[in-house]
């Protein structure tokens, strides 16, 4: 009667701008310090994020976002 649709394997889609959403759960705590963090720098969290995650994988402010960061997981 009902047969399982084979959609295959999952594609990741083309790179076509250099920002997408990222929602992430992080523990109570961590929010916390984030949000102090931000505070202090007078910026929002979101630009807090994102001023930790470049440094952390040594992305440059200036560097050209039209190809997707390699990273050790690729």
């Amino acid at each position: 009667m009902y047969e399982l649709a084979d959609w295959g394997q999952p594609v990741a889609p083309d790179w076509e701008h250099p920002r997408e959403r990222l929602d992430a759960r992080l523990p109570a705590d961590l929010i916390r310090v984030l949000r102090r963090m931000a505070r202090a720098d007078g910026v929002s969290v979101s630009v807090l994020v994102h001023r930790l995650l470049s440094d952390a994988i040594g992305l440059q402010e200036n560097a050209d976002l039209a190809e997707p960061v390699r990273s050790a997981f690729d």
